[in-house]
């Protein structure tokens, strides 16, 4: 602790200027995070955009397929009772069987992403919430640094009221 008004002085000065640097400095990291934020929501945007696109050019796909091997089906069935034994429905059941699983692994796959993209971007959301908070906390001990740099600075003063007190 300082003992004349003049070194009272220095340090509220300097106090005072760790404040307000701190001050910036949390002012920045605000327009950091918000900025942040902006991209990481833009891209995960693009991203959850890109994602639903491809699933649902499988799901048309997909649709477009199954329909098609069902009409051969059907039509094969219509023809002849018997065709539901012969190899080629049989060919055709398993296609459809198959192209149905590899669509259902498609959505279960987008599904699992999707989750993962959601929590990378509260993950890094919360980074830098906790770097604001970190800075905000750093502005309110320089800003009680201040405090009571002046607090002192006026006992100083009020101590410096004497002829003998160095100024």
């Amino acid at each position: 602790m300082a003992a004349t008004v003049t070194e009272c002085a220095q340090e509220m000065v300097k106090a005072y200027n760790r404040m307000v640097s701190q001050g910036f400095a949390a002012a920045r990291m605000g327009w950091e995070q918000s900025a942040a934020t902006t991209r990481l929501m833009t891209e995960a945007l693009q991203a959850e955009q890109t994602a639903s696109g491809k699933i649902w050019e499988q799901s048309i796909g997909r649709t477009r397929d199954r329909s098609e091997k069902m009409a051969e089906l059907t039509r094969a069935f219509a023809a002849s009772p018997a065709a539901s034994a012969s190899p080629e429905a049989q060919e055709l059941m398993d296609a459809i069987v198959a192209g149905d699983q590899e669509y259902f692994r498609a959505c279960a796959e987008y599904a699992q992403g999707v989750e993962k993209r959601r929590a990378d971007l509260t993950t890094a959301m919360l980074k830098a919430n906790t770097d604001l908070a970190s800075a905000g906390q750093e502005m309110a001990e320089s800003a009680m640094d201040y405090g009571r740099a002046f607090m002192d600075w006026s006992f100083a003063v009020g101590r410096g009221t004497a002829p003998t007190a160095p100024f």
